[in-house]
């Protein structure tokens, strides 16, 4: 459907004048001119689902007698063989283009999560959460909350499902014909679709909006956003990469084609231009986009690493308030939880377990040695593997707390703290938590604690594996402790 910006609200009383007189001129049905063939005017009109006022559209009038009747809108419900009759040029094709005004602070893809969330979680969940009851029933789920599809291979929003009434599951789909959200199906009938068949005009949910369902007030903008979701026929994801929870296998398939769409497309950019300049003696440079794609999963990898670098901090640390130091355990050797394991640790487990995996959660943070090698006759406990690949250690918790917080005292038996370097140390690890959830982390090259934050998650022990050594040799652990409640 053709839309033209008209600023000048003169120009648009002008065209309701002319509509008028259009209207009054004709002359009522006669035997003279009743079977005449029909004649035809194009008209512009205003029309806006939310402003009658906002712009214009093109129309044409199929007038016969005295009657008057639109009959088509150019571009969406004409028959597909009609073109519009060749006529003068008319005011708005003497502007000539103009450049396309952004729909607010909208780039790219329309995504759900990103330009429609944030509406409901201001205007709805406060009542829609799920869990608050009306007349006892439960009203509607609008969360964030994430529920994975593995037939769909995607994570869905469950606001988003409940909104367009969709269920998880092989062969599922939205109810695209709900009057509370009314939209145009991409399996809808093919045949031509009358005027406000579907849309945003025909969504109840847009009325109770209007009219402060709830109490809410929606701003112009979010509602505009909210009918530009449903006339765009509900998408989720701005770009097919969004919210996907594919596998590895999935994830290289998908980024092999949109590298080579995106090189297929540079191509393309440089054969225009080498057509330009053949065609018109002048050069033409046309602008590259960042790729997107290109070295993905390099990109990836390092954003991962960018993100822990700011939760990654090197004494002082504040643990969250009400949390505790969950893994200490002194008397871990007599029993009890927690308890540590391990698949490597130095067979010489002598002198009280100097290097057992035990001393990591015994409360001891002195970790500028090894063993009984202090100057002044201290010893430092630690988990002291063998020099090896693939080494973990565990510690179980011996019940489930909620953890935000793992600090860890690498074992500092190195220059500065000694003279040369006895060892190295671990230069960066996963976390795996009991739910199957994980978190990379880095370390430093330091005798202070650090502290590697995370989102809270529910948890029965912590594993620390994936070890990688910043040189092949002598790497221990002192300290671990978990925060939690």
């Amino acid at each position: 459907m053709r839309f033209k910006k008209i600023k000048s609200r003169s120009l648009t009383c002008l065209i309701i004048l002319l509509f008028t007189t259009l209207l009054k001129a004709e002359k009522p049905p006669t035997s003279d001119n009743v079977n005449k063939p029909k004649k035809q005017k194009t008209v512009y009109y205003s029309t806006s689902p939310v402003d009658m006022n906002d712009g214009i559209q093109v129309g044409t009038l199929d007038i016969e007698g005295g009657d008057i009747a639109i009959k088509k809108f150019i571009g969406c419900h004409e028959n597909k063989d009609y073109t519009p009759p060749a006529s003068k040029t008319r005011m708005a094709m003497k502007k000539g283009a103009l450049e396309l005004t952004p729909f607010y602070n909208i780039t790219g893809g329309f995504s759900f999560e990103k330009y429609i969330q944030p509406i409901l979680d201001k205007n709805c969940i406060s009542c829609h959460d799920g869990e608050s009851k009306k007349s006892g029933k439960v009203l509607g789920d609008l969360t964030s909350t994430k529920v994975n599809d593995k037939f769909a291979g995607r994570a869905w929003l469950q606001s988003y499902l409940t909104l367009t009434g969709t269920t998880v599951g092989r062969g599922s789909k939205g109810q695209d014909s709900r009057e509370i959200l009314n939209w145009v199906s991409a399996q809808s009938r093919p045949s031509m679709l009358p005027a406000y068949h579907a849309g945003s005009g025909t969504s109840r949910i847009v009325e109770m909006l209007r009219n402060g369902h709830g109490g809410t007030k929606l701003t112009r903008e979010e509602l505009d956003k909210f009918c530009a979701w449903i006339d765009l026929c509900v998408p989720y994801c701005g770009d097919y990469m969004e919210n996907n929870i594919w596998d590895e296998k999935t994830e290289k398939k998908y980024i092999h084609y949109h590298t080579k769409r995106e090189s297929l497309a540079e191509e393309n950019r440089r054969s225009t231009e080498l057509l330009y300049k053949k065609r018109s003696g002048k050069t033409l440079k046309l602008q590259d986009p960042e790729p997107r794609y290109k070295n993905y999963f390099k990109k990836k990898e390092q954003a991962k690493w960018d993100e822990l670098e700011t939760i990654h901090k090197v004494e002082p640390y504040k643990p969250t308030p009400g949390t505790r130091n969950v893994a200490l355990n002194p008397n871990a050797f007599a029993g009890g939880f927690p308890q540590v394991t391990t698949n490597n640790q130095y067979p010489k487990i002598t002198n009280n377990g100097l290097f057992a995996a035990n001393n990591i959660i015994n409360g001891k943070t002195s970790n500028k040695g090894h063993g009984h090698n202090g100057l002044n006759g201290e010893h430092f406990p630690s988990w002291g593997p063998n020099v090896a690949d693939n080494i973990w250690v565990k510690i179980d918790l011996g019940k489930k707390h909620e953890v935000d917080m793992v600090v860890i005292y690498i074992r500092a038996d190195f220059s500065p703290y000694r003279e040369g370097d006895h060892d190295s140390y671990f230069k960066s690890g996963t976390l795996e938590f009991s739910d199957g959830s994980k978190v990379p982390f880095k370390l430093k090259r330091n005798a202070k604690a650090q502290a590697i934050k995370f989102k809270a998650r529910s948890t029965s022990s912590v594993k620390i594996t994936d070890l990688v050594m910043a040189k092949r040799k002598w790497s221990g652990l002192s300290e671990v402790q978990v925060y939690g409640k």
